[in-house]
């Protein structure tokens, strides 16, 4: 096996660690996007597929089975509130301290808030929740201080 076939197995053991402790880390979990989840899903098992019909070297298996649980590490990926972070996806992982401030804004489904979150004056990360706003605000208020919470009447 070559040292690259090492690395490629030593990123896909960080990568399922770094995804237990995220997914175990969310205490409000934000809703899935179902699309791209089950389109990672459709892609992770081709890769294993062919990489279990037509790889031949040992290296060439750990690449296939590489891309493969990358693909089903992504789709299983989880975004929501963590008790440290604001999760929204696998680039976009913001501390609370790196939050300038965060907007909690109904739609037009009865129980179905966005959380929309800044740094700075840029919109960071937008994530749709099925709870209710005093709820994400509540939890929102232990990280945050009360003037970086705001809460948006009326729909999108």
């Amino acid at each position: 096996m070559s040292w690259l076939s090492w690395f490629y197995l030593a990123v896909l053991i960080l990568a399922l660690i770094t995804t237990v402790v995220v997914d175990g880390s969310i205490k409000i979990a934000a809703r899935t996007r179902w699309v791209r989840t089950v389109l990672l899903l459709v892609v992770a098992v081709v890769a294993a597929v062919v990489t279990w019909g037509t790889a031949q070297t040992v290296d060439t298996q750990v690449l296939g089975w590489f891309v493969a649980g990358m693909c089903l590490l992504f789709a299983c990926w989880r975004r929501g509130l963590a008790f440290w972070a604001v999760i929204a996806g696998l680039g976009s992982v913001r501390v609370w301290g790196a939050i300038s401030k965060v907007e909690i804004r109904p739609t037009r489904v009865e129980g179905r808030n966005e959380l929309w979150t800044y740094v700075g004056s840029i919109k960071v990360s937008r994530l749709v929740f099925d709870r209710d706003v005093s709820d994400l605000r509540d939890y929102l208020l232990n990280h945050l201080s009360e003037r970086q919470v705001t809460v948006i009447t009326g729909t999108n």
